[in-house]
């Protein structure tokens, strides 16, 4: 029975005329097809196409709420479909649900599908899809029913796992919801979806300066230039940098304690245990004129940081001669194709005599000092679209806590 204007575990004073339910009075879920992506193509839209939706896709695909099938040319397709298997198609408005997260942020994603029109498209691995034919909600606000703060809080309750979090239909079904009338559920919608559309606007402007920067790099330090004015010097990375990989220092056991979360940490793996960690003694932490020096990881990813730092063995430490710009080096470094340096197998990697052999072109330092520039600034307007971005997204959060909760109500 629907609870009115009443208070649920969270103790919220709901707004009268909102309701709590359980999710399986509003929803039903349709039957899904557990397709690994090797079953999957992302080939181009046919008119016998079947569209599949993966739920690593609504962790890290799918940027929106709502997965927009007008828009989103990711959506993968099923390679061979059996003629035996029963699709169960999906309509406008389901909702598709991760029931699976490496993390608690991610228990539950969801995104509600528009513009499906005439596709024919079927839920996927470890997703639930559900429907709503008791028409309690609106469209554009179901995305909304999962991410409501309280009813976010209690969700992450029934999760279950330890490396990886899971919800099964059974609990899902008996979460309490929280729903404001359908005008207002259109009202909280429009409203939330122009902030959606702002930070949309901001993560295409950030995709295509990223283009943008990694045409330059190309330009810049192709390894085979066209050009027979090309005035570049041949060094080996070991002739630009003094590896010093051998003067780090580990961690004291009674230190570990004091100084975790101190400092930032690099590595190829992440913190897994500190066992293998470490932080440079004072006498090391100033490298090159800057006090600056580069951490290269392995496939591949080069980077300046200052100050003291944590590092583990899974990465080089590179100080930059004279004869380098480190800005220079650093995205030179970025732009390489590292996998024909690998030398593992099932876990790639880059030793350090190979790493001291790779090769690295460089012009006068006049010239290296202006491509560094160019490319520091793309950095610069890249990080401002980055913050702005950083800004709309809590904006929106904020929104979210006080209208998804009736904290604050909507004009009708």
């Amino acid at each position: 029975m629907a609870k009115e204007n009443n208070n649920n575990t969270n103790n919220l004073n709901i707004p009268k005329g909102w309701q709590y339910l359980p999710f399986g009075n509003v929803f039903e879920f349709i039957p899904t097809l557990s397709l690994s992506r090797e079953q999957l193509t992302k080939d181009e839209e046919t008119a016998e196409s079947i569209y599949n939706i993966h739920y690593g896709d609504i962790h890290s695909t799918y940027n929106a709420n709502v997965l927009d099938f007008d828009r989103e040319l990711r959506i993968p397709k099923i390679k061979d479909v059996d003629a035996n298997i029963k699709l169960n198609t999906l309509k406008e408005g389901d909702l598709a649900i991760a029931d699976a997260s490496e993390d608690y942020a991610g228990v539950a994603a969801c995104i509600e599908l528009v513009n499906i029109k005439k596709r024919t498209v079927t839920g996927g691995l470890h997703t639930f899809i559900a429907r709503d034919n008791s028409g309690l909600t609106e469209q554009g606000f179901r995305t909304y029913v999962l991410k409501n703060p309280v009813v976010s809080i209690e969700l992450k309750k029934l999760a279950t796992g330890s490396k990886v979090y899971g919800i099964s239909k059974t609990n899902l079904a008996t979460l309490e919801i929280l729903l404001p009338p359908t005008k207002e559920q259109t009202q909280i919608a429009q409203i939330l979806s122009t902030w959606d559309v702002s930070i949309e606007i901001l993560q295409q402007l950030i995709a295509k300066k990223s283009k943008c920067k990694k045409a330059l790099m190309v330009l810049f330090f192709s390894l085979n230039p066209k050009s027979k004015n090309d005035d570049r010097i041949q060094y080996t990375l070991g002739d630009v940098c003094e590896f010093l990989d051998g003067k780090r220092k580990p961690i004291k056991e009674e230190d570990r304690a004091k100084i975790k979360g101190i400092y930032p940490y690099y590595g190829a793996s992440g913190i897994i245990d500190y066992v293998n960690d470490y932080i440079f003694d004072d006498d090391i932490i100033l490298l090159g004129e800057d006090g600056e020096n580069i951490i290269s990881r392995v496939l591949p990813l080069a980077f300046k940081v200052s100050g003291k730092c944590w590092i583990n063995n899974h990465a080089h430490v590179l100080k930059p001669k004279a004869i380098v710009n480190i800005d220079y080096l650093t995205n030179y470094l970025e732009n390489l194709t590292y996998e024909k340096y690998n030398t593992g197998t099932a876990q790639p990697k880059l030793n350090k005599k190979i790493c001291e052999g790779i090769v690295v072109l460089l012009p006068s330092m006049d010239k290296q000092n202006k491509i560094a520039s160019v490319l520091s600034a793309v950095d610069e307007e890249i990080q401002i679209l980055k913050t702005q971005l950083t800004h709309y997204k809590q904006q929106k959060q904020g929104l979210m806590q006080v209208l998804l909760t009736g904290k604050k109500r909507v004009k009708i």
